[in-house]
């Protein structure tokens, strides 16, 4: 009898050692250009700081980044900003997160007004797996896992449980 594949989950975390007002990803975080859209040789590949950002729609990368990988535009978007709606260049993009987890061919667009990081990574990636922040004892931990679990957590649930 064949036993059944196990799902593999990957995931990471951050701790901190106060109430973070940001969730950053200081290292394991590489970028290069979409596989398919890059000859093998023409590929660059760099680490990454990145902030995680749950009002951001797509993953934003700055635009000093994609003239540094090379990025080929492959479209065009209407991004809205604080300052209003601009259109903007789409790009393709392998996005490696710590501990093996891989975004292939992931749409970003560029931004050339970030300066505290090196990439927005938005809901496009976000929804891919589970996302958990927690502030107990003053501290912030956050970690990510993909795929998302079967199990879902629910702290509305918890928190009803446990006052009953």
């Amino acid at each position: 009898m064949r036993t059944k594949d196990k799902k593999k989950y990957y995931a990471f975390k951050n701790d901190y050692k106060v109430l973070a007002n940001e969730l950053r990803t200081l290292s394991g975080i590489t970028v290069s250009s979409a596989f398919n859209n890059t000859p093998p040789l023409e590929r660059k590949i760099m680490t990454i700081e990145a902030i995680w950002d749950t009002g951001a729609t797509n993953t934003v990368i700055r635009e000093d980044l994609i003239n540094s990988l090379n990025l080929i535009p492959v479209g065009k978007t209407a991004n809205s900003t604080a300052g209003g709606i601009i259109e903007v260049y789409q790009y393709l993009i392998d996005l490696f997160l710590p501990n093996d987890m891989m975004v292939r061919n992931l749409l970003v667009t560029g931004n050339s007004h970030l300066n505290s990081c090196d990439a927005l990574i938005g809901m496009d990636v976000i929804c891919r797996g589970d996302f958990a922040v927690s502030n107990t004892d003053g501290k912030t931990h956050f970690s990510f896992c993909m795929p998302p679990h079967h199990n879902k957590l629910c702290l509305y649930e918890r928190a009803d449980k446990y006052n009953k």
